[in-house]
């Protein structure tokens, strides 16, 4: 993958279980360390049956320098104002029917994450 030098890869956390801490961690630095000169951005959407609270996603990051945003669901202002605080120059980017509101609010854009989304865009 490393060869098609992309901008980035979005992941989300595997999905037939809720993984633990030590497991989300296990899996992020193993992303990274398969692909080392690709950043990557974390899709952690509202059905995922492990959501990462805002300390959790700054864990990450901390471990895993790779990982440079994450599309998520958004919150309310405060949500938006502890995503601001904690995860500092952290890309983040949100559904498309809340971009106006993330916008507004600091996100960075939206973006489909599905093809049928893309579809449906056109």
């Amino acid at each position: 993958m490393s060869a098609l030098r992309p901008a980035a890869v979005q992941f989300t956390l595997p999905d037939w279980w809720p993984p633990s801490d030590d497991e989300v961690m296990r899996f992020v630095s193993g992303l990274a360390e398969a692909a080392p000169d690709t950043p990557l951005v974390l899709y952690n959407p509202p059905h995922a049956k492990r959501r990462l609270t805002l300390d959790g996603i700054a864990g990450l990051r901390a471990a895993v320098p790779s990982l440079i945003g994450a599309k998520l669901p958004g919150g309310d202002a405060s949500w938006y104002a502890d995503m601001r605080r904690e995860l500092p120059g952290f890309s983040f980017f949100v559904p498309g029917h809340t971009l106006a509101t993330g916008y507004s609010q600091g996100a960075h854009g939206s973006y489909p994450t599905s093809l049928a989304s893309t579809r449906r865009a056109l």
